[in-house]
């Protein structure tokens, strides 16, 4: 079979098992023979062996292999559609759409993703031209284009399920631009008033590593909101100066500095399920090429899980000659 015809066989598959029970799916031989165009036998045998005896669920979700195989045959994205079209299922099909929308957008072939986005229902929830929309308004977020974001926002319905606030879009935007443009003519852009309540943080941490580190405190001068809208922002920039470089070797003045930062931070402040303080020595930790640096950010750990983990990592990284100094 051409990968057209594999794909309008996963199509078929789709439409015909509609209405089987999750144990009659698992053992049709239709069902099994369209996971071998994405998978392979023992990944089939694995998923399988996972459902045994009862079968309650079925193995795999057949809908969720269409776009995979469209990626992977590089298939042309306006056929792909047309095939897409041909699932029965309204919720199947645009939810595939809405995929295909989100590809489409990642190859920067934006003409095909807006016709595909018009082809889906306007409507207020599930699988409607909104959902879709979003995918344009990260995409536009993330190369700074804030007159298409602009656009985009009101169509993306942000209000509605799944809520995601504006404010994030916006500061993604900011990270966007500062990538593109710069740190200062990102600045610039924020005094406008559309951007009032959006947080900085993530436009500087996007670019903190093109900064000479002797510079940040130029930026932290000149434009003083940094300090009053970010909580203990040198520690958080200063951070992602390192962090984003990927592993290197600290300069042990810098280093120094930073770890002060760190040690200001309130060890009871939280970030998601850890300690704000542990999650920047953590960044630190895990980029020093250094092997004295790591000790020394382990001794200031809060929690002792991460410790253990610091401490596995060290011997590995020493075993395997990994530091450098």
């Amino acid at each position: 079979m051409t990968a057209v015809e594999k794909l309008e066989f996963i199509v078929n598959t789709i439409n015909s098992t509609e209405e089987i029970s999750n144990y009659e799916f698992n053992f049709n031989d239709d069902v099994r023979k369209a996971f071998l165009l994405v998978y392979n036998q023992d990944e089939l045998k694995r998923n399988l062996e996972r459902e045994h005896p009862n079968y309650y669920n079925k193995f795999y979700n057949l809908d969720g292999i269409v776009l995979t195989f469209i990626e992977k045959n590089n298939l042309e994205l306006e056929l792909a559609n047309d095939y897409l079209n041909k699932i029965e299922n309204n919720s199947t099909r645009n939810w595939n759409k809405i995929n295909l929308v989100k590809l489409a957008i990642e190859q920067n072939k934006i003409d095909i993703a807006e016709q595909i986005t018009s082809e889906l229902p306007n409507g207020d929830s599930g699988s409607s031209q909104y959902v879709a929309h979003r995918h344009f308004l990260n995409y536009y977020a993330s190369v700074g284009n804030v007159e298409e974001f602009k656009k985009k926002t009101k169509l993306s319905k942000l209000g509605r399920f799944p809520r995601y606030g504006i404010e994030s879009y916006k500061s993604n935007l900011l990270a966007g631009y500062a990538r593109k443009y710069g740190i200062h003519k990102a600045f610039e852009l924020t005094n406008e008033k559309y951007f009032e309540n959006t947080t900085i943080l993530s436009m500087i941490r996007e670019v903190a590593h093109t900064i000479n580190f002797s510079e940040l405190d130029n930026l932290f001068e000149k434009y003083p909101i940094i300090e009053t809208q970010i909580q203990d922002a040198k520690a958080w920039i200063y951070v992602a100066h390192f962090n984003n470089q990927g592993k290197i070797n600290i300069p042990q003045n810098e280093f120094e500095i930073t770890l002060n930062e760190i040690l200001k931070v309130d060890k009871d402040d939280k970030c998601g399920d850890i300690r704000c303080k542990d999650s920047l020595l953590m960044d630190m930790f895990y980029v020093t090429l250094n092997r004295n640096q790591a000790l020394e950010l382990k001794k200031h750990l809060v929690s002792p899980r991460i410790k253990s983990e610091f401490n596995s990592y060290i011997k590995q990284q020493t075993d395997e000659n990994k530091y450098i100094s």
